[in-house]
């Protein structure tokens, strides 16, 4: 039995969908559709050789998977409501088929062994997204139009294919917006005069109405931000986060609103074929989601095996830095209300996959994540059932730390991709001057002696956020936070959080050398450019240093010193140089000198004492 035997999808996978929009049953198969005035179907079976002949090519924009109605019959289906598609350029062959090839799809009929084609005119769509081709009559009493600039020979019956060429300009008539196209029209075929499909009707067709849809790609306005900003930087060691939204693709969940097929392409867009080289399509009846979910099949030479991927998908990837480390579970999928307000998925409806050795990271929606979305009705982490609206996003969130001390700058961008039944996969990043980035900065001090100018051990420093904070004893700490600091030589230290320290320079050694790494900094500019990340930026903050023990024999600064920090500050060459002046020698008190005259005094004084009493003691004993 072949593929496109028809299948009800719920039955073999879970219910899903495709992620934007999808060709006609035939992903980019001719369709019909637009007003024009024609010749209606001649019910004369034989030709007539008078009749212009004409092939009419009316372009539309596809946006959902049921916007692609039924193969057309060749006369002009006035029922179609699509958004026409200005400036797509097509080229028109005439075709010979070779020996006795039947000719009847261009994707399995291949030039060169089945038929031979001739370039006889070329077009591009205008506002109403038409092109019409007078090919003239038989007869030769009507002529080609100008734009068929190829030698008919007065013979325009016959067998013609129709090209889509460049869609690079394509444009909304409505907005005179640029579109993408993200599936060209696939080449057809085009018998004129053509049998008419339609038995009701039945005749020839001398004006060849052909009506393709092209899959347009959504502008997910991709976005990334590190908590919450455009730059961040904390003190290293502290964890932080990359918000990578987009907005939610028009179409991610479709159902068949009648019997259709989904063409089975490979990850790349390409079409898959049966073992019989024939394209390869997947039924879906009318109710169930349009959504393939994978299998076995051929490359176009029939030879090569190839497995289809599931049809629908989105997938945000990130480069991430060598310096960064990634926080597995702390790092989640979501939706982002349009007041930022996080929603996180449950794990159920996304997976993650850690960088691997080139940082390659992955976070992509399930099949169940793109029914829940595309239904709009998402499970939460929490359990609870969140109902997506108007301005929400998808927001992927990867948290990351740099290791404690780490100095630079990381600028970091993404990219997401979306796959749509049918469809070749689109690819969008956000724009060079939205690139979100981290830094960290540090400087190099060298304590010296004043007197000799030589550098000294023992010095060390702690930092402050102001001047302020400096007078007050309040210094950064690991955390980010500041604290108030008391000399350990005087009083016990401030209680701190679990796992908290301040900041310091470490004593320096004989080369007189302490250092500060990994301080926060501002992005002062991002340069000429306005990208994160280039040579040209400039990332500065000020701090002050404070000397909280000098070396031996030698004066505390005793002030605080202002230092600016940068990106550029902490590449090994000293910033800042400061000076301690020698301890001066001051009078001796409490020697042995002073003691011995307190002593001679106070034992004068008790001698002198001692004589009087004696004197009067014997004054006291003359007889008169």
């Amino acid at each position: 039995m072949k593929q496109s035997t028809k299948k009800r999808v719920l039955s073999r996978v879970l219910v899903c969908s495709a992620l934007l929009v999808l060709g006609s049953p035939v992903v980019g198969q001719a369709i019909i559709s637009v007003p024009v005035a024609h010749a209606a179907t001649n019910s004369n079976p034989v030709a007539d050789q008078s009749t212009m002949r004409s092939i009419t090519i009316t372009k539309y924009q596809a946006k959902t998977a049921n916007d692609h109605g039924d193969n057309g019959t060749g006369n002009f289906d006035g029922s179609v409501t699509n958004t026409p598609l200005q400036g797509v350029v097509f080229n028109l062959y005439k075709v010979t088929a070779i020996g006795d090839a039947a000719l009847t799809d261009p994707t399995v009929q291949k030039e060169g062994t089945d038929y031979t084609k001739t370039l006889v005119g070329t077009g591009t769509t205008d506002a109403n997204g038409q092109i019409e081709w007078s090919l003239g009559s038989p007869d030769g009493s009507q002529k080609p139009s100008s734009n068929v600039t190829g030698d008919l020979n007065s013979m325009p019956d016959g067998i013609y294919m129709v090209v889509e060429g460049d869609d690079s300009k394509a444009t909304d008539p409505t907005t005179n917006n640029p579109v993408t196209v993200v599936n060209p029209t696939n080449p057809f075929f085009v018998q004129v005069p053509q049998t008419s499909r339609d038995t009701s009707n039945p005749g020839l067709i001398y004006d060849v109405n052909a009506q393709p849809k092209n899959v347009i790609a959504n502008d997910l306005n991709p976005e990334k931000t590190i908590d919450g900003k455009q730059f961040d930087s904390l003190v290293a060691g502290n964890a932080f986060e990359w918000e990578l939204d987009t907005n939610i693709p028009t179409g991610l969940y479709d159902l068949a609103t009648k019997d259709t097929q989904i063409p089975i392409v490979d990850a790349n867009g390409n079409q898959l074929y049966n073992a019989d080289k024939s394209p390869a399509y997947f039924a879906v009846a009318k109710g169930d989601p349009m959504y393939f979910s994978g299998g076995n099949y051929f490359q176009a030479d029939g030879t090569t095996a190839a497995t289809a991927p599931a049809s629908a998908n989105y997938t945000v990837h990130d480069t991430l830095n060598k310096d960064l480390t990634y926080n597995a579970a702390k790092s989640s999928m979501g939706i982002v209300s349009s007041d930022g307000t996080y929603h996180q998925f449950d794990s159920s409806l996304y997976t993650l996959t850690a960088p691997d050795a080139d940082g390659n990271f992955y976070a992509t929606l399930t099949a169940a994540g793109i029914q829940a979305v595309g239904t709009g009705s998402v499970k939460l982490a929490d359990g609870s059932t969140y109902t997506i609206v108007t301005g929400d996003k998808i927001s992927t969130h990867i948290n990351t730390t740099v290791e404690a001390g780490w100095d630079g700058v990381i600028p970091n961008t993404f990219d997401v991709t979306y796959q749509t039944p049918g469809s070749k996969p689109v690819t969008q990043t956000p724009p060079p001057s939205q690139t979100p980035g981290y830094a960290d900065g540090g400087i190099e001090i060298l304590k010296e002696a004043q007197d000799t100018k030589k550098p000294m051990a023992g010095a060390e420093f702690m930092i402050a956020t102001s001047e302020a904070n400096a007078n007050a004893n309040k210094f950064l700490a690991s955390d980010g936070n500041s604290y108030v600091w008391a000399n350990p030589s005087t009083s016990a230290q401030p209680q701190l959080p679990s796992g908290v320290t301040f900041l310091t320079s470490g004593q320096t050694g004989a080369d007189g050398i302490a250092n500060f790494k990994g301080l926060p900094l501002d992005l002062v500019s991002a340069g000429a450019d306005n990208v994160v990340g280039t040579s040209d930026d400039t990332w500065s903050r000020d701090y002050y240093v404070v000397e909280t023990k000098a070396p031996d024999g030698y004066e505390l600064l005793k002030s605080p010193q202002k230092v600016t920090v940068t990106n550029t500050t902490a590449g090994g060459a000293v910033d800042y140089t400061y000076e301690d002046a020698p301890k001066t020698l001051l009078p001796f008190t409490g020697g042995r000198g002073t003691t011995a005259m307190v002593t001679f005094a106070l034992v004068a004084i008790a001698g002198g004492t001692a004589i009087v009493v004696v004197d009067k003691k014997r004054k006291g004993n003359k007889t008169v």
